[in-house]
C-alpha cells in the first residue's frame, strides 16, 4: 500500500500506517503518532482511563485533536493526570 497524500501529488511512496480517522495510508514523513485516551464507563464508580497510541494522517490530526481535545494530545501526555 502507498500513502494516500503522496499519490494524490504523483509520488509512489510506502506506507507505514493506516489512519484511524480516514483509514488512508500514511508514509513516515506524514504520518502523526500522538496519544489518544480512552475512557471506560464504570458505573458505579469513576471510569477507567488508558492512554493509547493514535495513527493519523496530516489531514484528520487537527480535526480530531480541534473536536476532541480532552482524549487526543499531541505532546504524548496523559490529560487529567
Amino acid at each position: 500500500m502507498n500513502c494516500l497524500d503522496c499519490a494524490i501529488a504523483g509520488r509512489d511512496v510506502p506506507a507505514v500506517g493506516i489512519c484511524q480517522s480516514c483509514g488512508g495510508g500514511v508514509c513516515i514523513s506524514g504520518i502523526q503518532f500522538d496519544t489518544h485516551v480512552l475512557a471506560g464507563v464504570g458505573s458505579p464508580g469513576p471510569s477507567d482511563r488508558h492512554a493509547t497510541r493514535l495513527v493519523t494522517c496530516e489531514s484528520c490530526a487537527p480535526v480530531i485533536e480541534t473536536m476532541h481535545p480532552v482524549d487526543y494530545d499531541a505532546s504524548g501526555a496523559i490529560p487529567g493526570n
